[in-house]
């Protein structure tokens, strides 16, 4: 009876270690290579509504950037990140037929450094991923898919942003060059895959809301909305372990 009492409390105990297991690696640092897209006023397509917007993703106007950040584990399932985007994005009236003879272009750099909140809808995987392939005890989608983890995030931030004026817009007397601080609201979603406990991948997509409609150096009568852009990120993330995690005591 004692023995069978002793093994009921390790065996209790061991579970409430593997629970906690997250409390003892709170902290990742993480570096993207991003892509970075612009919606506004130059090179909008003609129905603006239509799709929200989404009519105007146009993959071949990405152009690279690189991210880097640091996370903070604040419950199982939430957390808080600190993050700096450095990259730039181009338009051109172009791409686009209602203002095509306008022929206005430009490219800006931008710099945006932000403070996000993230909710995982689905927990992480605290397993080495091929743990979880060869785990036996594991049937059907949910061995194949342990690894793999669903995120949401919001935040908000500023922006640092420098327009070059092209094509028509040079010496355009409709260019703004004086404006160069705008405030971002983050939002998105991401997949994060979980190597091993220390080592994950992770792809996201953000959009962000603007205070200002001066990303492209340029606004009209006609503009109901200010700039917006996307940003794209293929993260690496690194995990630290805290020395003194509680296993190690067993």
């Amino acid at each position: 009876m004692k023995r069978f009492a002793l093994i009921l409390i390790f065996c209790f105990t061991f579970l409430m270690v593997q629970s906690q297991a997250w409390k003892y690696r709170r902290y990742e640092a993480w570096g993207a290579l991003s892509a970075f897209q612009y919606y506004g006023d130059i090179g909008a397509v003609e129905d603006l509504q239509f799709l929200k917007g989404f009519n105007q993703v146009n993959f071949l106007i990405n152009r690279p950037g690189f991210s880097l950040g640091m996370i903070y584990r604040y419950k199982e399932r939430w957390y808080i990140q600190g993050s700096n985007s450095f990259g730039y994005f181009v338009q051109s009236d172009k791409n686009t037929s209602r203002n095509r003879a306008r022929n206005f272009a430009f490219s800006t750099i931008i710099d945006e450094f932000s403070i996000q909140g993230l909710y995982f809808l689905t927990k992480e995987s605290d397993k080495h991923f091929y743990n979880s392939i060869w785990n036996r005890r594991e049937r059907g989608f949910k061995k194949i898919f342990q690894p793999i983890s669903i995120y949401t995030f919001a935040g908000v931030g500023g922006a640092l942003f420098w327009v070059t004026p092209k094509e028509s817009f040079v010496g355009s007397p409709r260019f703004v060059g004086n404006k160069h601080v705008a405030i971002a609201f983050p939002i998105g979603f991401g997949l994060k895959f979980a190597y091993s406990p220390s080592y994950s991948m992770s792809i996201e997509i953000g959009r962000r809301f603007t205070t200002t409609d001066f990303l492209d150096g340029f606004t009209s009568q006609y503009s109901k909305h200010n700039d917006v852009y996307y940003i794209l990120n293929f993260k690496a993330t690194y995990r630290f372990e805290k020395s003194n995690r509680i296993h190690h005591r067993f």
